[in-house]
């Protein structure tokens, strides 16, 4: 079966463009469309598409979402200082002194000008005249740049060291210094940005059994000190806390194995794929001989070395950093009904760039389906295509990273985290998303409410202690404050956005790597 990809992740109903009531909740699968027997998942499964209300067509206050008026159909803004009337003789030459206008005429003894015309045909920008020039700016709060309209603080999806900065530069991206970053060099851990560059980072401690020489020294595993091979296991907590216990294809047995983040972090010769179970965790496995490379046609996953197949084999990735080729876009790919879900890099085609108003082209709807990645911030004020995510580094600062969407039954390939773990664990995806206001407790913060901290998410982090925590999703230990490390733990499928499409499971749960207390 054709892996199939999830061209609109979630999307909230094709929200009306002048109403933001989102209807009545609906089952998680529409009737007919239970399966991905026809290739493609429905777009919409967790909102209601076209149950909405009559849309209201009295102009309501603060509703109307940004660019959804056709562009630059006014007239321009002329700033400059209106001069006083200018009296002239009909049929005489006249000016009204506004470089603003031209073709003077004497009208009825005043002399009037028609205004210039300054429409760039952009609906991005907002036209306006000053001393005779034409000006093209972008909105309040927003960068232009390629065209393209760009709300502050996104991130540029080619560098995660730049974005958009409205108050430094409305016309490209700009640096984010101090910023933690991922160099996708196993070598280096603890990198920052600095001038746009992800910088400075050190070299890791050798983990065991990964079958990476993650300290460089030439010495992998059991030829590095004291570390022993691969050891098979049975649960998670066989491997914990650095490590998973993953599926090996070459023996059919589970091996404790390392994180990554795409295959490129993992040694040669073995592949990243997603941990069965899991929202944004990932191990290395070894590759199979023989199988199809990525961009060779194929009709099922087990065809591919990467494990994923949609008409062509292609990448795992588990955030849009990962997705570094021009025009391509990290979106998830899967069957909701096996309880089966990753992410794939695929060409954007004609889907909108994250950071673009997600509105369809007859202006009527917000749909994640006209967005590259599948998925739409739907919850924010102006809904905007988001990426998918591993942690809040992929999202801006206003938005949280957490759970999507999640399959309908647990997958078949799960690994039990603990023999005394008996809570229904699904696979399911992270996106960035706007939550509910949210409150400045920085990670490791006590909290008793999500509300309370930044990153939205208060969890109690000690097994046997009740006490909560401010905490984030991560990828690596470097993305913790200082005294916490990026473990492994199950997170409840009650996400702020899961709460409003009306689909949270409180009994389920999902794998996920938190930050927690060494």
């Amino acid at each position: 079966m054709i892996r199939s990809a999830l061209l609109a992740l979630l999307a909230l109903a094709t929200l009306a463009a002048a109403c933001s009531s989102p209807g009545t909740g609906v089952s998680y699968f529409p009737p007919g469309d239970t399966t991905d027997s026809d290739g493609v998942l429905d777009p919409d499964a967790l909102f209601p598409s076209d149950t909405a209300s009559p849309q209201d067509t009295a102009t309501p206050a603060d509703t109307t979402p940004v660019d959804t008026t056709p562009a630059d159909t006014a007239t321009p803004v002329d700033t400059a200082t209106p001069a006083d009337a200018v009296s002239c003789v009909v049929g005489n030459a006249c000016t009204d002194n506004d470089p603003c206008t031209v073709n003077d005429q004497c009208v009825a003894g005043t002399c009037q000008g028609q205004a210039l015309t300054c429409d760039d045909n952009n609906p991005c920008t907002v036209d306006s005249c000053s001393n005779a020039v034409c000006h093209h700016a972008p909105p309040p709060g927003q960068c232009l740049i390629g065209d393209a309209c760009v709300p502050d603080q996104q991130p540029n999806p080619s560098n995660a060291c730049q974005r958009c900065v409205a108050a430094q530069n409305t016309v490209g991206w700009s640096n984010a210094d101090g910023l933690k970053c991922d160099d996708q060099n196993p070598c280096t851990d603890g990198e920052q940005c600095s001038g746009g560059q992800c910088t400075g980072g050190v070299t890791p401690a050798e983990v065991c059994d990964d079958n990476v020489d993650n300290d460089c020294n030439g010495k992998t595993d059991d030829q590095d000190g004291a570390c022993n091979a691969n050891q098979p296991c049975v649960y998670h907590t066989d491997c914990y806390p650095e490590r998973v216990c993953g599926y090996w294809p070459s023996d059919g047995q589970n091996h404790c194995s390392g994180p990554c983040t795409s295959s490129a972090s993992c040694p040669p010769g073995q592949v990243c794929v997603k941990v069965p179970g899991s929202a944004q965790m990932a191990y290395c496995r070894d590759g199979v001989v023989g199988l199809l490379v990525n961009g060779a046609g194929c009709a099922d996953d087990s065809q591919c070395q990467s494990g994923l197949c949609t008409g062509v084999c292609e990448d795992l990735c588990m955030n849009e950093q990962v997705c570094n080729a021009a025009n391509y876009t990290c979106h998830p790919v899967g069957d909701l009904a096996a309880g089966q879900l990753s992410a794939a890099c695929s060409p954007n085609g004609s889907g909108k760039a994250n950071g673009q108003i997600c509105l369809t082209a007859d202006g009527q709807y917000y749909d994640a389906s006209v967005c590259a990645s599948g998925h739409c911030d739907l919850l924010a004020t102006t809904p905007t295509c988001a990426p998918v995510c591993k942690s809040e580094f992929d999202c801006t600062p206003s938005q949280e990273c957490n759970v999507v969407l999640y399959g309908s039954t647990e997958d078949a390939g799960t690994v039990p985290f603990d023999p005394q773990f008996t809570q229904a664990t699904y696979a399911a995806f992270t996106g960035c998303y706007t939550p509910p206001a949210s409150g400045s407790g920085a990670v490791g913060q006590q909290c008793s409410t999500p509300s309370q901290c930044s990153s939205y998410k208060c969890l109690a982090l000690t097994p046997g202690d009740p006490t909560m925590y401010c905490t984030t999703l991560c990828e690596f230990d470097s993305e913790c404050p200082t005294g916490m490390k990026c473990k492994q733990d199950g997170l409840s499928l009650t996400s702020a956005w899961l709460q409003a499409a009306g689909t949270a499971a409180p009994g389920g749960i999902t794998f996920v790597r938190i930050c927690k207390w060494e």
